[in-house]
């Protein structure tokens, strides 16, 4: 009686047919044990690793390219230049004076033309101060916004004929600072040469570990085909990054440096997406999300009140009196109520 008691009150679920014999609040043997893990789980933990190790150490390789040719830019070579950015600044600001300047209601014509000329003039305040870099960004963040507010100047009249004439003015001023930045890259890898040919083995050595990581996957456990093919595609880039390097092409093998972090990094995130992402097929077990679940009508629903009727009528068939049959009847009662 003891027993059964216990068991009433700490019920084990039993799916499939079997349950845990283990004492309530006992440790059970049951569970996932790491050593059950395939090979071919524990090699695609190892390749995904390995990815994310190259992305990362690429990354700091272009990050010490991109110092030495800025430790190398002579600021020198931009005087005489204010007067020129101060009329090319004021230009922009001229080209959306027209424009609001207060945004209004969200997703309106309105609301699109008055963010495009805050970034418009926040371009023109960084070209009047000379910082070429910011003005560029800004400059191509400001021809997004345009496209933005061209696809809603539908509902006004002229508006097409406005914004084209802002995007004129924007794309000018962008031509002038690409054109003269680089000037001052080439001029800035040219003094960097002799400094950049020295990153030149370890952009190398990094093309070769991205080869062997594509190699050693083929033979234990091959990468999902967009992987393999990122990976492969970053691995030449890194080879021709290389090359300029060891010739001190500084502003040539930065470019290609650059193409293949972002190789690297479409590759590392297709691999987390495939690591993460369900089989989806039903394999070894495994529901998709998209499979059939049945689900049982109402009239088949066994409730509670079931199994107090089943309990009941399973003890009172073992008593021997109906003295005691009303005593196990009272006691299970008092369990199952």
């Amino acid at each position: 009686m003891r027993d059964l008691a216990m068991r009433m009150k700490y019920p084990v679920a039993s799916f499939g047919g079997g349950g845990n014999p283990s004492a309530p609040g006992e440790p059970t043997d049951e569970g996932d044990d790491p050593g059950d893990e395939s090979e071919g789980e524990q090699s695609a933990g190892k390749q995904q690793a390995d990815l994310e190790d190259l992305a990362k150490e690429h990354g700091e390789a272009v990050g010490s390219v991109e110092t030495l040719l800025r430790e190398a830019e002579d600021p020198k070579q931009l005087e005489g230049l204010e007067e020129e950015a101060k009329r090319r600044a004021k230009r922009l600001r001229d080209a959306v004076a027209a424009l609001p300047k207060n945004a209004g209601l969200r997703k309106t014509l309105e609301a699109a033309e008055a963010a495009t000329r805050e970034k418009v003039e926040a371009m023109a305040d960084s070209l009047e101060k000379l910082q070429l870099g910011d003005a560029k960004e800004r400059g191509d963040s400001s021809m997004k916004q345009i496209d933005e507010a061209r696809d809603r100047a539908w509902s006004s009249p002229g508006a097409d004929e406005r914004l084209d004439g802002v995007a004129t003015e924007v794309q000018k001023q962008l031509d002038w600072i690409e054109d003269l930045l680089k000037k001052l890259r080439k001029a800035a890898a040219a003094k960097a040469a002799d400094k950049v040919k020295g990153v030149a083995p370890r952009e190398k050595d990094l093309q070769q570990k991205a080869e062997k990581l594509d190699d050693t996957a083929e033979k234990q456990s091959p990468l999902p085909d967009d992987v393999k093919q990122l990976l492969q595609q970053a691995a030449k880039k890194m080879k021709e990054a290389a090359e300029k390097l060891e010739k001190g092409e500084g502003d040539g093998a930065l470019e290609a440096q650059k193409q293949a972090q972002r190789l690297l990094e479409k590759a590392r995130d297709a691999a987390r997406k495939q690591e993460q992402e369900p089989s989806g097929n039903g394999e070894n077990g495994t529901k998709s999300f998209d499979d059939k679940v049945d689900i049982p009508p109402a009239d088949e629903h066994k409730g509670p009140e079931a199994f107090r009727k089943r309990v009941l009528e399973g003890l009172k068939g073992g008593a021997a009196t109906p003295k005691l049959q009303d005593a196990i009847k009272r006691y299970a009662e008092g369990l199952v109520r």
